[in-house]
């Protein structure tokens, strides 16, 4: 006989192709929040060494401000990685 409702088997299974869908669209999202976590973090560490007078070379060296400014950079480097390596684990 015939039913009027939709399997619920298909219906499953459809579902699991649209999630499964939905996380390859968001994986390049999430690789690009690590990549630019890493990036900015390196940045910040560099700006701290510089403030600090321990990496020379450049007018930056010895300026406090640029310590201060990579803390800020390294903090927010580091929830960019952990809110894209937090997301990926979520899958």
């Amino acid at each position: 006989s015939e039913h009027g409702g939709s399997n619920p088997r298909i219906h499953g299974t459809e579902l699991r192709e649209t999630e499964a869908n939905a996380i390859r669209e968001l994986w390049p999202v999430r690789k690009r929040l690590t990549v630019a976590g890493v990036m900015i973090t390196l940045l910040g560490a560099v700006w701290i060494l510089q403030g600090v007078n321990v990496l020379g070379g450049s007018p930056m060296t010895g300026d406090p401000f640029w310590a201060q400014a990579g803390v800020v950079c390294v903090l927010v480097g580091l929830i960019l990685v952990y809110i894209g390596e937090r997301s990926s684990v979520r899958m």
